[in-house]
């Protein structure tokens, strides 16, 4: 076969797209009906604090060797301290990281993990041996989660738009007909621990919260068992209708402070996990 007629057998014809192609307006649109219903829905995932931690960046946690939503990572820099010259390693928790020197490192915000890393001395990869661990890390992280969860409880607990007070009947919390269940986005348990279990790792519940016409499991945070009887005192005074020793629950429904102790005491019941997972 001559070459040409070879060539003409194997290249295919270039595809010729249809001329006068146009896409409908109404191609890519939704129902008004429908699309007002998306962005109500997508309006509550950007409102939700536990939706916001999930779709945290992610990052790589130095221990467990893999990617985890930020959130739910304890992060530490490098810093100098200026007396002695020498370079400590410093978790950052605050709403801004403090700023460090290099980039950070991540590591699982629970007790277990940090106790591993520690014990494996897995720091000294995570910071090539340039970087001085404090042998008390652990116990500085749940000082500084348990002073977190403390100052946005007090703040949220100084004002009572967000708060409504939780009755019990028939095994399920009772909030008023006129506060929707799905926007409660916590609330707290106050003369509770006498007559449960109150460790650490049980002072978060989730329990059923019914109006009438809805039934919402919500998490629950056991007060006394999270700070101690002292504290829990001087919240309690804070409220009305709490000084007997009747248990109490006050609930939060959500707006921008609510959220953020939402996800300061999620953090910390995530801490005191027996587990070495992701804060669940």
């Amino acid at each position: 076969m001559p070459v040409k007629a070879w060539k003409a057998l194997t290249i295919p014809k270039r595809f010729k797209l249809p001329y006068n192609l146009k896409l409908s307006e109404n191609e890519n649109k939704l129902p008004e009906s429908l699309q007002s219903r998306v962005n109500e829905l997508s309006e509550k995932v950007q409102q939700n604090p536990y939706a916001a931690m999930l779709k945290s960046p992610l990052r790589k946690c130095t221990f467990h060797e893999r990617a985890m939503p930020s959130a739910f990572l304890t992060r530490f820099t490098v810093g100098v301290d200026l007396s002695t010259n020498l370079t400590w390693a410093v978790p950052t928790l605050g709403a801004r990281h403090e700023r460090g020197l290099g980039q950070g490192r991540y590591v699982a915000q629970n007790q277990p993990a940090l106790h591993s890393f520690e014990k494996t001395a897995r720091y000294k990869y995570a910071f090539r041996n340039k970087a001085i661990y404090r042998s008390d890390m652990t116990n500085l992280i749940k000082s500084k989660l348990l002073d977190i969860a403390l100052t946005n409880t007090k703040a949220n607990l100084e004002r009572s738009s967000s708060m409504t007070t939780l009755r019990f009947d028939n095994d399920a919390w009772i909030v008023q007909n006129h506060v929707q269940t799905g926007n409660i986005s916590f609330a707290l348990l106050f003369n509770q621990s006498s007559a449960a279990d109150s460790k650490k790792e049980h002072i978060r519940s989730f329990q059923n919260v019914a109006n009438g016409r809805s039934t919402t499991a919500v998490p629950f945070y056991d007060v006394e068992a999270i700070w101690g009887e002292t504290i829990a005192d001087s919240l309690k005074q804070q409220l009305e209708n709490t000084h007997n020793e009747a248990p109490v629950a006050i609930a939060f429904t959500l707006d921008q402070m609510v959220s953020r102790n939402a996800i300061a005491l999620w953090k910390l019941a995530g801490f005191f996990r027996t587990t070495e997972t992701l804060n669940s």
